[in-house]
């Protein structure tokens, strides 16, 4: 955990927990280069103590960050990016409360990294239901979804294994289910990322090409 703008902070904190391995960052000016090659953090920052132009960077980032105020409105003066990972305290603030907040916190953002899966040159987030490469970015539908893990996940499938693992088991189900949402998936996937072999079939086998 990374603690910025209040040594006083960092040393209480310290004493009252030994479950987090921390490091503070008290220089008033962050550096654009500053570079944390861990992703199970999270940053405490006294936004008071530094210039807008210092902190506003980190707001680029979902990174689990609690920011603290002395006075909370005021933070809609600074105009930032906040994301689902930031939580915005007004001071002074109950440091076993805030023990707690950061559990949630950290429980929260692994949930959200373990729900994003890479596949080929895409991320697929299994949580929003996106489909993400570069800049660009495609809603799926459930089955869709379904669809794209199961053939990561087994490579190399038929109609029928297909229709088992999607539609959970149903031998009633007609191929022509599947073939319609393959069209459509391979379709949306033409459309937003123009890619015509995200999924391929080979010999009656389906593939992701990896």
């Amino acid at each position: 955990m990374y603690i910025f703008g209040s040594k006083i902070f960092f040393n209480l904190f310290k004493e009252l927990s030994d479950d987090y391995i921390l490091e503070n960052i008290d220089d008033t000016s962050i550096k654009k280069n500053f570079v944390i090659n861990n992703d199970d953090y999270v940053r405490i920052l006294f936004i008071e103590n530094f210039k807008k132009t210092d902190f506003k960077l980190f707001f680029k980032e979902e990174i689990p960050t609690i920011f603290l105020l002395n006075n909370i409105n005021d933070f809609k003066n600074y105009k930032v990016f906040s994301s689902n990972f930031h939580v915005i305290l007004s001071l002074p603030v109950n440091i076993f409360s805030l023990i707690d907040i950061i559990k949630i916190l950290i429980t929260k953002y692994s949930y959200f990294k373990n729900s994003k899966i890479r596949i080929k040159n895409y991320i697929l987030d299994s949580n929003q239901r996106l489909i993400v490469k570069n800049n660009l970015k495609s809603k799926l539908t459930e089955k869709e979804l379904k669809l794209i893990l199961a053939l990561h996940k087994n490579n190399g499938l038929a109609k029928n294994d297909l229709l088992t693992i999607v539609w959970s088991h149903n031998t009633f189900l007609d191929t022509h289910v599947l073939e319609t949402h393959l069209y459509r998936l391979r379709k949306k996937i033409k459309k937003v990322f123009n890619d015509n072999h995200f999924i391929t079939e080979i010999n009656s086998l389906y593939y992701i090409q990896q």
